[in-house]
């Protein structure tokens, strides 16, 4: 029996671009998928840990005593670190997929009762109800970041806080955000192969029973979220104001900042701290 037949039922129904870049470019034999939000080893300290490398390390004396939205909140780690780390604050994650299984778990076993999930849109939430909105490592997964954004706006108070971290950025060496299909060495490799192609072997390499064709289709979505892109969304909104601004990247050298081009394929995470006007 055809050994890819035998990892890959739906192997012969790729073309044969298709099933070049299955041979070619993703691990093999296939690694599992993971289940988002079942068996997760929350570590408080590693999610506290990123959360000071993205927001900075005096965040959370600025957010003592505030009411907190972690909007996309994931698997909840972020959440439940904020939550643990500012009892006297309110937290709230909100997610569309329900990936908090082992979040709850734990908010249940350390007694958090200052923290609350949501699963589900945040059309429900009053106007100008919270100090600070964090979003991490979400904002290219969103299927309109323009309406999230809207939302955002919407939900923090006059002079509140927007923290906007996410990576890794489009055009990255690693934008596709598939570390567990495709092999880390081949960068850049979702800029020159088309979204359907790499989509369709995607769908036959986890064996989904329907051959998927746009990244939009992913559980969590994928939006192609550039550097430039975020910005100009960002410099489009009237009520917001950019307080800071900063793009890690992947190599360090001045010459990756100053050329646009190679400022976008070498990024590797946009920050950036937005206010609300009065």
């Amino acid at each position: 029996m055809n050994s890819k037949l035998k990892y890959f039922p739906k192997y012969e129904q790729l073309n044969w671009k298709e099933k070049w870049f299955l041979n070619t470019c993703c691990y093999f034999p296939p690694k599992p998928r993971r289940i988002r939000g079942d068996d997760v080893t929350i570590d408080l300290e590693r999610y506290l840990t990123l959360f000071k490398t993205a927001y900075g390390t005096v965040i959370f004396e600025d957010i003592k005593n505030k009411r907190i939205l972690d909007f996309g909140c994931g698997e909840g780690g972020f959440s439940l670190a904020l939550a643990a780390n500012n009892p006297q604050s309110y937290v709230l994650g909100i997610d569309i997929v329900d990936g908090l299984k082992s979040a709850k778990k734990k908010q249940s076993d350390l007694q958090l009762n200052n923290l609350q999930f949501v699963i589900g849109h945040s059309n429900f939430l009053k106007d100008n109800s919270f100090d600070y909105i964090f979003s991490h490592d979400s904002f290219e997964h969103f299927e309109d970041p323009v309406y999230v954004l809207n939302e955002m706006t919407r939900l923090v108070k006059p002079k509140g806080f927007i923290l906007i971290k996410f990576g890794p950025t489009w055009a990255s060496p690693y934008g596709r955000h598939m570390s567990g299909t495709i092999k880390k060495s081949w960068p850049w490799i979702h800029l020159l192969v088309s979204e359907k192609t790499i989509m369709r072997a995607h769908s036959v390499y986890h064996d989904r029973s329907n051959l998927y064709e746009n990244y939009s289709d992913l559980v969590g979505g994928l939006n192609k979220m550039t550097v430039n892109k975020a910005m100009q969304i960002f410099n489009s909104f009237e009520d917001l104001e950019i307080k800071e601004k900063k793009i890690k990247y992947v190599w360090k050298g001045q010459l990756l900042k100053s050329i646009p081009y190679l400022n976008e394929l070498f990024s590797g995470s946009l920050y950036v701290k937005l206010q609300k006007r009065n």
